[in-house]
């Protein structure tokens, strides 16, 4: 009997052992992933920005998911190629830059490219997955619009915003569902706190994530 009782507090002191370590290794290991699935997301959601201040640049508004798929796949935009240089002996003359230009002292060219060739190149990031949730078969990014009145002087303008954005739920769905809710309720507790990761803002001008 004394034997069997021995063999029962030795069970349950290595219990014990085992749930301490993984009360420790578990926070940790979860830590460790969540950090790896961010890096890459951080990444997409970067993109994302990318191409949305290029297509604002272009259409005075942002995108919503399919427009900048589009954007990416077919769309264009421009730069200026400049040679010659407005010199203070031009402008001493009376010459303004347009008569200058028209004279041939300098010259100034829109040329447009494909935004697919010149944004994003090499950075493994395509039309096609530009939306996916890396790690994940069946995830998207979500893509929010609208705008906000700002005031201008004496007047009010609408400013387009947008935000692009992944839930926790959505990359940490398949770990530790205590931990996954603890993290998500301590986001809540933040002001303007969010549950994820997201980049861009429909309450401010804003182009940077919340991990930044």
């Amino acid at each position: 009997m004394n034997k069997l009782i021995k063999v029962l507090v030795g069970i349950a002191a290595l219990v014990m052992i085992y749930l301490t370590v993984m009360s420790i290794l578990t926070p940790v290991q979860f830590d460790k992933k969540q950090k790896e699935r961010e890096v890459l997301i951080q990444k997409q959601l970067k993109g994302i920005a990318t191409l949305q201040q290029a297509y604002e640049g272009i259409f005075g508004k942002y995108a919503d998911a399919a427009h900048l798929r589009w954007f990416f796949q077919e769309g264009r935009i421009y730069y200026i190629n400049a040679e010659g240089e407005y010199t203070d002996d031009m402008r001493d003359k009376g010459l303004s830059e347009r008569e200058a230009a028209r004279q041939g002292l300098l010259r100034r060219d829109t040329v447009w490219v494909p935004v697919i060739d010149t944004l994003l190149v090499g950075s493994g990031i395509t039309p096609d997955n530009l939306l996916d949730v890396p790690g994940s078969s069946d995830k998207k990014i979500t893509i929010e619009t609208g705008s906000i009145n700002q005031e201008v002087g004496n007047d009010t303008i609408a400013v387009p915003v947008y935000r692009a954005y992944v839930k926790f739920v959505d990359y940490l769905g398949d770990m530790d569902h205590v931990i996954l809710q603890q993290k998500i309720r301590a986001s809540e507790e933040r002001v303007k706190g969010f549950p994820g990761l997201v980049i861009g803002s429909l309450e401010e001008v804003k182009n940077t994530g919340n991990w930044e």
